[in-house]
């Protein structure tokens, strides 16, 4: 994939960024007591997401959010959503002469703030779930790009830390000419402790993970087959 831009130094510096920040691979991790009495099950998601599902007898407790991990410090930050939103985003598209080619008019409002245009959005163009480039909205929340030769695997995120983010799948709307009106909403986060949990990694691959929680105990989680 070809991407057409003016600013090739800055996404290059950022692209070396991204790459370097701290991610648990995605996929079901499951940790289950010697008695079977108990099970946790850790969904891992794109995007530092998470969902927490815990087990014990006939009861069972889940919560989600988004988890930050850093310097072998994994904090699981519980969050709630307002699921009646919809999809975030609204397209209008005419078609281009040539089907290899997307050429992306992207607006970003701040739904948190009386709609106004979203200054320093990001966009981020992803392949198989890993950032390769991105972008950011000017003062009036736009940015326009021309994307080349994409894929399945290639999707368009937009977001901002504290809000929602809205992916935007990119394959079927190659040919076009795209004006992408995208509503970020804010999360309704609880940022105190009552709402965070805290483990140390003791370490982890794409097989399995392993924390020590706060009291002390030791947390083994096997990841399951896709």
């Amino acid at each position: 994939m070809r991407v057409a831009s003016h600013s090739f130094f800055l996404i290059f510096l950022l692209y070396l960024t991204s790459c370097s920040a701290q991610v648990i691979p995605a996929g079901e991790y499951v940790s289950q007591s010697t008695d079977r009495m108990y099970t946790m099950k850790l969904q891992i998601q794109k995007n530092n997401r998470y969902v927490l599902t815990e087990y014990e007898d006939l009861v069972s407790i889940q919560s989600s959010g988004y988890y930050i991990l850093d310097n072998a410090k994994l904090v699981l930050i519980k969050e709630k959503i307002d699921d009646n939103r919809g999809l975030g985003y609204l397209i209008d598209s005419s078609n281009v002469k040539d089907e290899g080619i997307l050429i992306l008019n992207i607006s970003v409002f701040d739904k948190g703030n009386e709609n106004i245009p979203f200054e320093n959005a990001f966009l981020t163009i992803n392949e198989k779930g890993k950032a390769i480039l991105t972008f950011f909205t000017d003062e009036q929340g736009k940015h326009s790009v021309h994307i080349y030769d994409s894929t399945s695997d290639h999707f368009l995120k937009i977001g901002y830390f504290g809000y929602e983010t809205v992916e935007v799948p990119l394959e079927k709307l190659m040919g076009k000419n795209i004006d992408l009106s995208v509503t970020l909403y804010p999360q309704e986060v609880v940022y105190d402790d009552v709402g965070k949990l805290y483990f140390e990694v003791i370490d982890f691959d794409d097989k399995y993970l392993n924390l020590k929680s706060g009291d002390g105990e030791i947390i083994e989680f096997k990841k399951q087959e896709d």
